[in-house]
């Protein structure tokens, strides 16, 4: 839509709710339409006839020779109760115009506004649109039961999905839920890790939690690690990272195998597989937002180990207002 300085035009006779038939020489000290929007531009103006007036959204055609009045574009007012005026004849002054109600609604300021606990989003004053992004919680790694004979670790939690929604004031309305999915709890003993929690801002923005890891029987046996969330909802909704398998050998010789590794989320650290020498070891916890807990190990030891925690989840909403 153009916007130019001085566009001014005046014509000697018009009436009607038809175009405007313009006559490309501007009123001294102004410049014509078509050099101001240029052939089929469009823009707002201001027609003004005696006491009627009307500002709304128009165009020009090609030769630049008439005021294209479109029902529906009168936005901003007019003389005949916000509708196309029907001009009764006589001089029109034709001039460009960016109406008052369109300044106002000028992007001005950014804010934002930060959830890592369930609550309500009421929009800022002035909030035009926003993005929200929303992170699901990680799952908790998965535990070990001990076993004299063997050497075991349990795998690492999936990472929650992340969401991200561009929503307009009205999408929003007067407020929305948020939701914070909680992180998972680790297993203990051959116990799976707790999967992450849904996060979520009402319906619009959705962000699913992450799998827990798998237990460990502490025998020969390779714990799969868990997905992450599977996509939510959004313009971007993307699933979580998988956890890494556990470890299990038949012995107690062959080493030092740690337990699988949590996922890395996009605002968090997965938690790092536990290690140790003969005995157990409980799983690491996530850090940061949606990450997943490790897998606990145990070696050549009958006690079972905890695997670690997954990351709780986050929302982040970034609004651009017009105050």
């Amino acid at each position: 839509m153009a916007i130019a300085d001085r566009v001014r035009e005046q014509v000697s006779s018009f009436s009607g709710t038809g175009a405007v038939p313009l006559t490309t020489v501007p009123v001294t000290g102004f410049q014509s339409f078509l050099s101001g929007w240029g052939a089929s531009g469009s823009g707002d103006y201001l027609l003004v006839q005696g006491a009627q007036w009307e500002v709304a959204a128009g165009s020009i055609n090609a030769g630049g020779t008439s005021l294209v009045r479109t029902a529906g574009n009168v936005t901003a007012g007019s003389s005949g109760a916000g509708v196309l005026v029907n001009f009764t004849g006589g001089a029109i002054d034709c001039m460009g115009n960016f109406p008052a109600a369109k300044l106002t609604a000028l992007l001005r300021t950014v804010k934002k506004q930060v959830f890592t606990s369930s609550g309500t989003y009421t929009p800022s004053a002035g909030m035009i649109y926003c993005q929200i992004e929303c992170q699901g919680g990680g799952g908790g790694g998965g535990g070990i039961a001990g076993n004299v004979s063997y050497l075991g670790g349990g795998a690492g939690g999936g990472a929650g999905g992340y969401s991200r929604l561009l929503a307009t004031a009205a999408t929003v309305g007067a407020s929305k839920a948020v939701t914070i999915g909680a992180g998972g709890a680790g297993g203990t003993g051959n116990v799976f890790g707790s999967a992450g929690g849904t996060t979520s801002v009402g319906s619009l923005c959705v962000a699913n939690g992450g799998s827990g890891g798998g237990g460990s029987a502490g025998t020969n046996s390779n714990p799969t690690g868990s997905q992450g969330g599977v996509a939510g909802t959004g313009d971007i909704a993307a699933p979580g990272g998988s956890g890494l398998n556990g470890a299990g050998f038949n012995n107690t010789t062959s080493g030092n195998a740690p337990g699988g590794n949590g996922a890395n989320s996009v605002f968090g650290s997965g938690g790092i597989g536990a290690m140790t020498g003969p005995g157990v070891a409980n799983g690491n916890n996530a850090s940061g937002y949606g990450a997943g807990g490790s897998g606990a190990i145990g070696y050549g030891t009958a006690s079972n180990a905890t695997g670690g925690a997954g990351a709780p989840g986050i929302v982040i909403i970034t609004e651009f207002c017009d105050r």
